[in-house]
């Protein structure tokens, strides 16, 4: 029990910037990290879904109320994954070889590609974030969203071939059990029954453009970089949002 509490807090101190006991690295606990990465998305999800309801009761600009709710989930990631996605947008951008696309990957400089990426991310979230409010959609999508492309980017994690021997990843399929895929896919199974049962047809077919984005990212990325690491499940993550960001505001 100590082990998995340890895990949790690990967890969540690595994936969110919420308030965790994870001053103290288990390593007995490494195998908790991804079983409890949706877990970190439940709590942004249901944050952001709470900010939603709560930035109602005051009389805010629509276009503030838009920025707030377009940025919140990446401020409570602690910009993880959109880092990540700037460093595989940056990569996959720059069209040259194997190996220098795998050198700009671990680069520590922000390249134009990364720069001309993350300004669309940008551009299409605050509109697509203003048509949602604009039009008085449901959001109970937000509460899945986060959960859902971190369960599959952990799918990912967990089976994926790593791009570095130095890797994370490495570090986390060198303690993978034969349970931990099982979890991450009830995370998803039960999302899907969430957004059907408790949501709409709609929240569904939101939650099925996630999967089909994450995926076609997934391929996409992997046909690059013939891998998988930390920043290009950032990529995937962040393309798998948006595309469901997306799909809310378009139906």
């Amino acid at each position: 029990m100590k082990h998995l509490w340890n895990g949790f807090n690990m967890s969540i101190g690595m994936y969110t910037i919420l308030p965790s006991k994870a001053d103290i690295w288990d390593e007995k606990a490494t195998k908790y990290l991804i079983p409890f990465y949706p877990v970190a998305g439940i709590l942004i999800g249901l944050i952001w879904y709470g900010a939603y309801y709560a930035l109602q009761q005051f009389p805010i600009p629509i276009m503030i109320e838009t920025l707030i709710l377009m940025v919140l989930p990446s401020i409570l990631s602690g910009f993880l994954h959109l880092d990540g996605f700037m460093d595989t947008s940056d990569a996959i951008g720059s069209r040259r070889c194997l190996e220098e696309k795998r050198k700009i990957l671990k680069d520590s400089h922000v390249g134009a590609f990364a720069v001309i990426a993350v300004l669309l991310w940008m551009f299409a979230s605050f509109c697509c974030m203003y048509s949602i409010l604009n039009t008085g959609k449901s959001v109970f999508a937000f509460l899945l969203i986060p959960v859902v492309s971190r369960a599959f980017t952990g799918i990912c994690v967990l089976n994926g071939k790593p791009i570095s021997q130095n890797s994370y990843l490495t570090l986390y399929q060198k303690e993978k059990a034969n349970w931990q895929t099982p979890v991450q896919v009830g995370y998803l199974l039960l999302s899907l029954l969430a957004a059907f049962w408790i949501g709409n047809l709609k929240t569904g077919f939101v939650i099925g453009i996630l999967l089909l984005a994450a995926l076609l990212s997934l391929m996409h990325a992997h046909k690059q970089l013939k891998g998988i690491s930390g920043d290009v499940s950032g990529y995937i993550l962040t393309m798998s949002e948006l595309a469901a960001v997306f799909a809310m505001a378009m139906i």
